[in-house]
């Protein structure tokens, strides 16, 4: 009988905790971290949108610069203003071999998931819809990126790879 009140005080702390948002049991989901990483497509600077490895290497910010101002275009090319975007969908697609419009075959192992993120960009004037990868990346909890940019060998590489490259 007294164990039965533990677990309920227990239960119920956990309860309210996680309510009050103190807790952060499961992690955060990734159309949570989908909608934070679009939210700030064009404030933030492109190293807390694209994975940068090694993070100091000034040719892979470049790399990162340049990826997240093709992304920036894109999604300006069909309003006069900046438009408000939305996350309509997001799919895992880390153990499917899906192959359009990303290559995701050859995951670096730094990489935890791939998932699939559809974007509405709207403004009074008109709508477009996109499909951006978005991956988790192992150590860093709770966050979402575009991409990686990384050196394989002395190559620069970048995950999950666009068929149509930047």
């Amino acid at each position: 009988m007294k164990y039965r009140y533990v677990v309920l005080s227990m239960v119920a702390l956990l309860i309210v905790l996680t309510l009050s948002g103190c807790a952060d049991l499961f992690g955060t989901s990734p159309t949570a971290m989908a909608k934070d990483l679009i939210s700030k497509l064009f404030t933030a600077p492109a190293t807390e949108l694209v994975y940068v490895k090694p993070a100091t290497d000034t040719d892979l910010i470049d790399e990162a610069a340049d990826i997240v101002d093709v992304l920036r275009e894109i999604m300006t090319y069909a309003h006069t203003a900046t438009p408000t975007l939305n996350v309509k969908a997001v799919t895992d697609y880390s153990t499917d071999a899906k192959w359009l419009p990303y290559l995701i075959t050859g995951k670096p192992d730094f990489v935890d998931k791939v998932y699939m993120v559809e974007i509405v960009a709207s403004t009074s004037a008109t709508s477009i819809c996109v499909t951006w990868p978005m991956i988790t990346v192992k150590g860093v909890a709770n966050k979402g990126f575009l991409f990686a940019v990384y050196y394989e060998g002395s190559d620069t590489r970048t995950y999950p790879s666009p068929v149509i490259p930047f």
